[in-house]
């Protein structure tokens, strides 16, 4: 993934990334990935607990459109 320069379109105060569930604005799919939250550069973060089988979209909610910042989550039995 790539890491946004401080300053960018949202004010961020440093490099980092906003992750958040799919959909855009309201990331109401996957409710679990949301707690990932902000991550600076070299920082982890776990999600919650998957319970439901399904596939999740993410996306850097500053920049929701960059295809580099986009991925999936395969929830399975």
């Amino acid at each position: 993934m790539q890491r946004r320069e401080p300053g960018g379109a949202h004010g961020g105060a440093g490099a980092g990334l906003d992750q958040r569930g799919d959909d855009q604005p309201s990331h109401i799919k996957c409710p679990e990935f949301n707690q990932v939250g902000f991550l600076s550069p070299g920082q982890r973060r776990e999600t919650g607990n998957f319970v439901t089988v399904q596939t999740c979209g993410f996306h850097d909610h500053l920049d929701a459109q960059n295809p580099d910042l986009l991925g999936t989550i395969n929830i399975v039995e």
